[in-house]
């Protein structure tokens, strides 16, 4: 085989290659059922938790971890029941797929970490009770960073939008720690950040394998 031959099929390989990844990395996203169930399970807790500090709902402040204990479990549990309904989609193992679910899980992760670390610094070294806050400031962040990732890397050009707006919410949230309003302002912020890109991943979402 010449030098010329060898050169010839390394390019064509590089171009299959290539086109492999323009490929995989336009593939639909498939976690807007996902996203948008943790959306909808969020806003009421986010309003409840709000209109409780702010004494609309007369309920002891002791009940608002027992809400998001409740919101975490469900939430876990309707995961594993989705994401197994996803295994038969088109593209359910592609690599931007595969980035979604993996930014997702990581930063979850973290999340559930960052939140067990303040609840401990408040219950236990009787830090102030507005370290909570921070949480929302933190949940924001992963938005930041989720949506920029999978906008950059998989060609989902529309997720710069809510990374914006999480970017923006999230720096209000600082600003205001303390006052319960920000748990409302969160709640309508999910609206705009999850529950609408959510329901734009579902509508492009591909119809399942037969």
């Amino acid at each position: 085989m010449s030098e010329r031959s060898i050169k010839n099929d390394a390019l064509n390989d590089l171009d299959y290659i290539k086109s492999l990844a323009e490929a995989g990395a336009n593939t639909p996203l498939l976690g807007g059922r996902i996203g948008l169930m943790w959306s909808c399970l969020l806003i009421p807790t986010l309003f409840i938790h709000g209109l409780i500090l702010m004494q609309f709902i007369k309920i002891p402040f002791n009940y608002i971890g027992f809400i998001w204990m409740t919101f975490g479990i469900l939430g876990g549990i309707l995961t594993f029941t989705l994401g197994k309904s996803l295994d038969k989609k088109p593209g359910a193992f592609s690599s931007i797929n595969r980035t979604e679910q993996a930014t997702w899980t990581a930063t979850t992760i973290s999340m559930f970490g960052f939140a067990i670390s303040i609840t401990i610094s408040v219950v236990i070294m009787q830090k102030p009770y507005w370290l909570y806050d921070i949480i929302l400031a933190f949940a924001f962040g992963t938005y930041v960073i989720n949506y920029y990732v999978l906008a950059n890397l998989g060609g989902q050009k529309r997720l710069y939008l809510p990374a914006i707006l999480a970017f923006i919410l999230m720096v209000i949230i600082v600003i205001n720690l303390g006052n319960p309003i920000i748990y409302i302002i969160a709640a309508i912020g999910v609206i705009f950040t999850a529950v609408i890109p959510s329901l734009i991943s579902l509508k492009y979402e591909p119809k399942d394998v037969i």
